[in-house]
């Protein structure tokens, strides 16, 4: 047993209760269950308390508010040289920039101008086209194209979680380009996130088809579209190498290592880091990670 197995709580009572009930509904209401299933897919986790988020903000910075195509994106930019190296600091699904806050200084440091933003219904941003509380992994990316658009092309993007997801669908259906790219704790196959959704809400064989049937007619592309090697293929086939770093911590209960490795494995030149010990999230506020990060960015420096 990993030392996160050993100190992460047991889930709330709510979810526990929302896990029988809805293990009940696949059983006897397989459509209900769906439907049910579908809604939840779409919900965005709720933020921490502004307060707490913005303790962890770095002094300085310059707030930003972009309005476009219906979506208002709140975020910090830290650097005033518009000559400088543009680096974007890229949340996961229900977080928010501050929890990449301890790579502001060190990237600074380094001479870049640091971004960082809220996606839709998520942290200091309002909702967007699926209304309160609600996103897609589209809207992320439709988000990041517009931030980028705004504060000008990537020297460099750290992405978490579904975030390194909307990042590579930016660069593919919006031609965001990406910089080089660090990416923590990938999670950039739908098929495992679905996956994980699936044990999470007690949803069965019975309701899982139905599922995934509503929410790709939801979004209009089959979930098999949501992989992560095949996007970075299409991505890099012909062109020019980009840079990837991917860490990964072997006890993540979100997502599993081994869609970093097959990410590393689709991506020329690409180098996987694993850590032990730091979960999903406190992965990106280890002094071990923040120096994997500066290590990579000063190899680009002198390469």
């Amino acid at each position: 047993m990993t030392t996160e197995n050993r100190t992460t709580p047991p889930p709330p009572l709510r979810y526990r209760l929302m896990r029988g009930a809805l293990a009940t509904l696949d059983g006897v209401a397989p459509p209900l269950a769906a439907g049910i299933g579908t809604r939840l897919w779409f919900r965005v986790p709720p933020a921490p308390p502004a307060e707490r988020r913005h303790s962890r903000q770095p002094e300085g910075g310059e707030p930003f508010e972009i309005t476009s195509d219906g979506l208002t994106i709140r975020g910090h930019v830290y650097g005033e040289d518009p000559d400088a190296p543009t680096a974007y600091l890229v949340h996961g699904w229900g977080g928010h920039w501050q929890q990449l806050a301890a790579m502001v200084e060190p990237l600074r440091a380094a001479g870049y101008r640091v971004v960082g933003h809220d996606a839709p219904s998520h942290g200091d941003s309002p909702a967007g086209r699926h209304g309160p509380g609600a996103s897609s992994v589209m809207e992320l990316a439709q988000a990041r194209a517009h931030v980028v658009a705004h504060h000008g092309e990537p020297a460099l993007t750290v992405a978490h979680s579904l975030g390194a997801m909307a990042v590579l669908w930016a660069a593919r259906h919006h031609d965001v380009p990406l910089g080089a790219l660090v990416t923590i704790a990938a999670a950039t196959e739908a098929e495992e996130l679905l996956i994980a959704f699936r044990r999470m809400t007690g949803l069965g064989r019975r309701s899982g088809q139905r599922l995934l049937q509503r929410i790709e007619r939801s979004i209009g592309y089959p979930v098999a579209t949501f992989h992560g090697p095949t996007l970075a293929a299409e991505l890099l086939d012909g062109g020019r190498p980009v840079p990837l770093l991917a860490i990964h911590d072997r006890s993540d209960a979100d997502s599993p290592t081994r869609v970093s490795e097959r990410l590393v494995r689709a991506w020329p030149g690409a180098q996987l880091v694993l850590t032990d010990g730091l979960g999903h999230r406190r992965i990106l506020r280890a002094p071990e990670v923040v120096g994997h990060l500066t290590e990579f960015v000063a190899r680009r420096s002198t390469s």
